[in-house]
Order: C-alpha cells, then structure tokens, then sequence
C-alpha cells in the first residue's frame, strides 16, 4: 500500500532525501534521452541494417545498459552487444553534437535505477513492434490503394486494404471484397502490388513472430517509410487532376455519368 513520505522518511533525512531522488531522476532522464536519440538517428541512418545483428539487441536490457554507459562517457561493459560500426557511428555523431555525452558520477544505489529504466526502454521498444505493426501496414497499404485507385469508393479500400493486401502480405488468409469495381484487371494490379512487399516481408506475421523477434521486422518497416518518402516527392510534382484523370477516366468510360451521384 501506498504511504505518504512523511510517515516513510524522518524529518532530519526527509530533505536530503527529497533532493537525492531529484537528482537521480534528472540524471537518468539525461542519459535515456540521449541514449534513445543516438540509437533512432543509427537506426535510421543504417536503414539498409547492414547488421541485423546489433538491431535485434535494441530490444534487449542489456544493450540499452551498455549505450547509457556510452553516454555517460564509460567503457561498455557488454562490449559484444556494441558493434564497431556503432561505436564508429557514435563517435562521428559526437564529434558533431559533442552534448550527446552526459558525464556524471552515479551515486551509490542509481545504477539499479537505470537498470529498471533500462527494462522499461527495451519493452516500450518491443511494444513499438508488436502492438504497431499491424497499424502502420495498413495505413500505408490504404495510403498506396487509394493514391493507385483514387475513384475507389472509401469504404472498399479499407477492405480490400484489410481482407486482401493485409492478408497477403503477411501470409494469412486473403480473400476479395465483392464488389463491382473489382474487375480482374483491378485485382491483378493489387495483386501485382503486393507481390514485393509480401517477398520483401518473407514470413508469416502473427503476435507470436512479433513477440519472439521484433527486431526482424524493423527492415520492413523501414522500408515502408523509405517509400512513403519517395512517394511524397513524386506526388509533390503532379497536380491531383494528373492523379484523377489516369485513374478515373477507365472507370468513369464503364460507369457513365448520368446527373446522378459517381458510384
């Protein structure tokens, strides 16, 4: 149960008290925050993953551990989970943002701190994966359907999005919406469309392979905002009567306008 500090700490310890845990707090906030923004900036930068090896650590205790001894201006003590090419990288960042280094000396008692904090980065980044994957494919799959089928009525992308490409892509059961829009010319270009990414993935998706290793799916991801990227600047060229006109003119030719709503 919970008790009020008055009634936990003495009077003559109760300030002394108060300002140590201050104190812990804002040192081990200092050194998460950097350790986490030097980790997503290498992460980012290596989006190739050159070394899926050290990736796959991300969503380890003991890694975060040792990068918040790199932070901290140590010497790692689990050298094997810090690739080269990260204490490469992280040198070069330091040597253009030098306060990326938090030195401090660790009272006694606040490395057990940091190791529950420690825990708590390794899960929220494991949580990132599992609890998201699902969303982030679909967003970008109705981003890339609805810009490829831009007269697609809203709710049929959604489940074309879901019971179909979702499904495909991830190897579980797709099946078609029915629907007329979806002629066979239509369903082979989404078929067409989500042949790469379904190789690109190469392996079922399901909470248990999330969970066993998130780190495996972070490539994938990340190739997925490469695209959101390079799609952007392609879109940022055209006016969306160019986007309109190639994609509704063959089916506007099929479905006649006639004074009423376009279906």
């Amino acid at each position: 149960r919970r008790l009020p500090l008055d009634n936990c700490v003495f009077g003559d310890y109760r300030n002394t008290f108060k300002s140590k845990v201050v104190e812990a707090c804002s040192v081990i906030r200092n050194l998460v925050l950097r350790a986490k923004l030097f980790v997503n900036y290498y992460v980012l930068e290596n989006a190739t993953l050159a070394e899926p090896k050290c990736i796959k650590c991300i969503f380890t205790q003991n890694f975060w551990y040792s990068m918040i001894q790199l932070v901290n201006g140590q010497r790692p003590t689990n050298s094997r989970l810090i690739s080269q090419q990260l204490l490469s990288s992280f040198d070069s960042f330091k040597t253009t943002y030098p306060k990326i280094v938090f030195p401090v000396k660790l009272f006694p008692g606040l490395s057990q701190a940091i190791t529950e904090a420690c825990t708590e980065i390794a899960t929220s980044y494991t949580n990132s994966i599992v609890e998201n994957f699902e969303e982030k494919l679909l967003y970008f799959l109705i981003y890339k359907i609805q810009t490829a089928f831009v007269c697609m009525p809203w709710k049929l992308v959604k489940k074309v999005t879901s019971d179909f490409c979702y499904q495909e892509i991830c190897q579980g059961k797709p099946k078609w919406p029915t629907d007329d829009y979806l002629t066979k010319d239509i369903k082979a270009k989404i078929q067409t469309f989500c042949e790469p990414w379904k190789k690109k993935l190469g392996k079922k998706v399901n909470m248990k392979t999330l969970s066993a290793d998130p780190g495996s799916f972070v490539p994938f991801l990340l190739s997925l905002n490469a695209e959101f990227e390079r799609n952007t600047m392609i879109i940022n060229h055209l006016t969306y009567d160019d986007v309109l006109f190639q994609n509704c003119y063959p089916y506007c030719q099929r479905f006649p306008f006639n004074g009423g709503s376009l279906p």
